[in-house]
C-alpha cells in the first residue's frame, strides 16, 4: 500500500493474543526489561488506565473492570506498543510508513516479549488496516455510484430508491486464519464535497504454529500480502488514481 503517494491508511493494529499458566505467570518486573530491549525504537514509555464495561442482558448489571496497561511510545511517527499480560499490541495511526519498515519493529517487541516473560502460548494474531477513502460526490445530491470505485457493493438499484446507508461485511478463509472486510460510507457534513467510506481489513491468524519467531514472521508476511492482494482488487482504478 505504500506505493501509492497519498495510502489512504489512517491506522494500522498489529494484536498478538497469549495464554499464560502457572507456570509461565505475569509479573510486572518483565516490562522494564522489554523495554531496554525496545527503546531505541520507543524512547518514552507510559502508564495508562484501560476501562472494559460488560454487560449482563440478563440481569441487567453492567460491570467495570480498569486494568493498567503500559505504552511504549514513538511519538514522532505516531506509533505505540501497549503491553499487558496476555496481549502485545502494535499500532501507528495517522502517518502510515509501511510494512517493511514497521515488521522489524514488531518482530522485535515480540522476541523480546517471548524470551523475558517466560514463554507464553501465542494464541492469535490480528493485523488490521482501516483505510479511509475520500470520494468526490455532488454537493446536493451527495450520491456516489459505489460500483465506480468499488468492486464489491449492494445492488439495491430495483428498489429503485437511493441508498444513504449500507454496509458490506466479507469473510475470507485461507489456511492459517480468515480474513474480513468491512466496507461503510461514514456521514459527511452536507457542505462536504466528498463522501468518506472506510475500508476495514483484518486478517485473523489462528493456526499458529509454536512460538517460532522466524514463523511467525512468515505468517505475519503472508497475512500482510493477503491483505494487500484483497485491497487491492477490492478498490477500482478510479478510486486508486485518488491515491496518487
Amino acid at each position: 500500500m505504500k506505493k501509492y503517494i497519498h495510502p489512504p491508511v489512517s491506522k494500522m493494529l498489529c494484536t498478538l493474543n497469549f495464554k499464560r499458566s502457572d507456570s509461565n505467570a505475569w509479573k510486572s518486573v518483565y516490562i522494564g526489561s522489554i523495554y531496554e530491549g525496545v527503546k531505541e525504537f520507543f524512547p518514552k514509555s507510559e502508564d495508562r488506565i484501560r476501562v472494559d464495561h460488560t454487560f449482563d442482558i440478563a440481569r441487567g448489571e453492567v460491570s467495570v473492570k480498569r486494568e493498567k496497561e503500559t505504552f511504549f511510545l514513538d511519538e514522532p511517527n505516531h506509533i505505540s506498543v501497549s503491553i499487558s499480560e496476555t496481549k502485545l499490541e502494535f499500532s501507528q495511526e495517522i502517518k502510515y510508513s509501511g510494512w517493511k519498515d514497521n515488521l522489524p519493529k514488531i518482530i522485535k517487541v515480540l522476541k523480546d516479549y517471548l524470551e523475558i516473560s517466560q514463554q507464553p502460548l501465542l494464541e492469535r494474531i490480528d493485523l488490521r488496516y482501516i483505510n479511509k477513502i475520500f470520494i468526490p460526490c455532488d454537493t446536493v445530491k451527495r450520491i456516489v455510484q459505489e460500483k465506480d470505485y468499488f468492486n464489491v457493493y449492494i445492488n439495491y438499484k430495483t428498489i429503485k430508491k437511493d441508498c444513504n446507508r449500507f454496509e458490506i461485511r466479507i469473510s475470507f478463509p485461507y489456511t492459517d486464519g480468515i480474513l474480513d472486510v468491512i466496507l461503510f460510507p461514514v456521514p459527511s457534513p452536507n457542505n462536504s464535497n466528498e463522501n468518506l467510506f472506510i475500508l476495514d481489513l483484518c486478517y485473523h491468524i489462528i493456526n499458529i504454529q509454536g512460538s517460532n519467531i522466524e514463523q511467525i514472521k512468515e505468517a505475519l508476511d503472508s497475512a500482510h500480502a493477503n491483505i494487500e492482494n484483497v485491497f487491492e482488487k477490492t478498490l477500482t482504478q478510479k478510486t486508486k488514481d485518488l491515491f496518487k
